[in-house]
């Protein structure tokens, strides 16, 4: 898997999969404010166009669209790095299975669509889950900062991107499973006066691709990241992996928790929470029992 550092180093041209404009046109956003020369997107597969207009800045560009991704063609195919798939859950396995098998030296992607089929989404991890850095299902995607946008993370729209810091490369990494949660807390950082080394929706999906514990690796051996910040909540058992890798010195640098779903409490018997994962079906998957076992 690749780290962050050499996401930094590396070149950041992303194939869309689906045409999800306000998705596309807050990656070019981003790009923009980051000072690229060039927009990112270097072609989207889906839909019947030939090309779609989008801004990059004032400047209106054309994005060349292909039916398939195997008509892509070289020029463009020698530019692409990551994918962007917001295909729906039931297409998202084979448009990334697709992807993967055209572009074997990609870095990663991200994939948005939510209720991604369980045995979809464990095969892609058995396939493709050491090997890429691939942020989702059901999540806002990844963000190195002044980098790389894969998908909505850190906002829509110029003034929320602008609110967000993320063209200013700085030294906290924000993770959490939550979409939503991963946009605020990248927020609130920027609001403190600090700025993203990078941050990651690992999604809210039962079987995220990528697992907490790699996403704190990532952390920990990325020179620019010098403390983390992490939205937990009831259900599974991620949090249990961050005291697992600092009682191992896996993990030494500072990292500020909070654990939401306390709220749970409050019923005759346990309630779904928006994501997949977030039922407490064991008592140790409760807000209580995390707060208290892992002392965070």
């Amino acid at each position: 898997m690749n780290t962050i550092e050499q996401i930094r180093k590396g070149m950041c041209g992303i194939l869309a999969i689906g045409n999800h404009a306000q998705t596309l046109q807050s990656v070019l956003d981003f790009d923009f404010l980051a000072g690229k020369k060039e927009p990112s997107i270097v072609a989207i597969v889906g839909g019947t166009r030939t090309a779609q207009k989008f801004f990059f800045g004032e400047k209106e560009i054309l994005i060349p669209c292909f039916a398939d991704i195997s008509l892509v063609p070289d020029a463009s195919r020698a530019k692409v790095r990551w994918m962007l798939n917001t295909s729906s859950g039931r297409r998202a396995y084979e448009s990334t299975m697709a992807f993967f098998e055209a572009f074997p030296k990609a870095l990663g992607g991200h994939i948005f669509a939510e209720n991604v089929p369980e045995k979809h989404a464990t095969e892609l991890i058995a396939r493709f889950g050491k090997k890429y850095l691939i942020a989702g299902p059901s999540g806002v995607g990844l963000c190195v900062a002044g980098h790389l946008k894969l998908g909505v993370v850190g906002g829509t729209d110029m003034a929320q991107l602008e609110a967000a810091k993320l063209a200013t490369p700085g030294s906290v990494a924000v993770v959490s499973t939550s979409g939503g949660m991963t946009n605020e807390l990248i927020r609130a950082v920027a609001g403190a006066g600090h700025r993203v080394s990078f941050a990651l929706s690992i999604g809210g999906d039962r079987f995220p691709i990528l697992s907490l514990t790699e996403v704190l690796k990532l952390a920990q051996e990325d020179f620019a990241t010098k403390r983390i910040v992490y939205f937990g909540e009831l259900g599974g058992t991620d949090e249990y992996e961050i005291v697992e890798a600092l009682e191992k010195r896996a993990l030494t640098k500072p990292i500020v928790c909070y654990i939401a779903g306390i709220i749970d409490e409050a019923f005759d018997e346990h309630m779904q929470f928006g994501h997949a994962k977030a039922l407490v079906a064991r008592k140790d998957e409760s807000t209580r029992a995390k707060r208290a076992g892992s002392a965070l």
